[in-house]
């Protein structure tokens, strides 16, 4: 069976990069910056403190990803600088498949050029992140690391990467 999103979704944006983003050879850190609020600062007290993922989802969102070559998949790590090789893996928050790239990219009939947009469910990957001695309820970093070599004339700009927190978030199925 399929799972249902049958909650009333309602979202907040509870981080943002300050800045856009330029990948580099060996892989780019991206600094985001927690919404200082008290809505905010209520997610994130009481995210260190759940181990239920059901009633709600955190998102990454990734926008206006552009480049001119065919990337590998990257590698998208939570505080890679700040996490022991044991939480390396609970930090992978996953790959970025970057199909069409090149396409969505350049303007043409049809397609805009804005890039492509891609999300993902980071909500297991937080709440162990959390509960670790170094979190920083003011910040964080995410690591983009290609799984092979890129060339050097290789260009991946994203435009917009934020972090979403969707509450009543109800899963059904198995």
């Amino acid at each position: 069976m399929e799972n249902i999103n049958l909650g009333t979704n309602k979202s907040k944006r509870i981080a943002v990069a300050n800045e856009s983003f330029k990948l580099g050879e060996l892989g780019s850190v991206i600094k985001m910056q927690f919404v200082q609020d008290s809505k905010t600062a209520s997610i994130l007290q009481n995210l260190s403190k759940t181990d239920d993922e059901s009633s709600f989802r955190l998102s990454l969102r990734l926008e206006k990803i552009k480049g001119n070559y065919a990337f590998p998949i990257i590698d998208v790590i939570l505080n890679e600088e700040k996490s022991s090789e044991k939480s390396n893996l609970k930090n992978h928050l996953g790959g970025l498949a970057l199909y069409g790239l090149e396409n969505s990219t350049t303007p043409s009939v049809g397609v805009e050029g804005d890039g492509l947009y891609e999300r993902l469910d980071v909500t297991e990957a937080f709440i162990h992140a959390s509960q670790d001695s170094n979190w920083s309820n003011e910040e964080f970093s995410i690591k983009l690391i290609p799984q092979r070599e890129i060339d050097e004339d290789a260009s991946l700009t994203i435009e917009t990467v934020e972090l979403w927190y969707e509450e009543n978030f109800i899963e059904v199925g198995s």
